[in-house]
């Protein structure tokens, strides 16, 4: 974990860059190397198009890193190409992290709220008030 704020502050912009979400482009060019290797349905063109605008739809939220990850991990265990459902099973606990791992380094660039400390005659006024009401002796040992 960075410990400078200047660290803390890097680390902020490099999750925040990360939690960018994906492009159209990005989106395709995912989609399209999955088509090479995981086998799909047979559409017509029109079908087609419109597939891949409701993937684009559903996946616009997420971060490329994050569909790619989760693309990955689609193509690595299982057979057939993947509806939007199950690329976003697998992208939102990736996302998930990004965020708590933002939400984590905003608290440390928060600045701390200084302890409010009484003043002296305070203190003593609240140490008496509890040597009285518990019949404790002063170092004197008077009451």
């Amino acid at each position: 974990m960075p410990a400078t704020r200047g660290e803390v502050e890097q680390a902020l912009a490099e999750v925040d860059g990360e939690l960018i979400p994906a492009t159209p482009t990005e989106i395709v060019t995912l989609l399209g190397q999955l088509l090479v290797v995981l086998p799909s349905e047979k559409l017509n063109a029109m079908q087609e198009k419109q597939k891949f605008a409701a993937y684009l739809s559903d996946l616009a939220p997420y971060p490329a890193a994050v569909l790619e990850q989760a693309i990955a991990t689609h193509r690595q265990t299982q057979k057939w190409f993947p509806k939007p459902a199950e690329i976003i099973k697998h992208a939102d606990p990736l996302r998930a992290r990004l965020l708590f791992q933002r939400k984590e380094l905003r608290l440390r660039l928060k600045p701390r709220e200084k302890e409010v400390r009484p003043d002296r005659q305070t203190r003593k006024r609240q140490v008496e008030a509890v040597r009285k009401e518990f019949h404790i002796p002063d170092k004197r040992g008077a009451e």
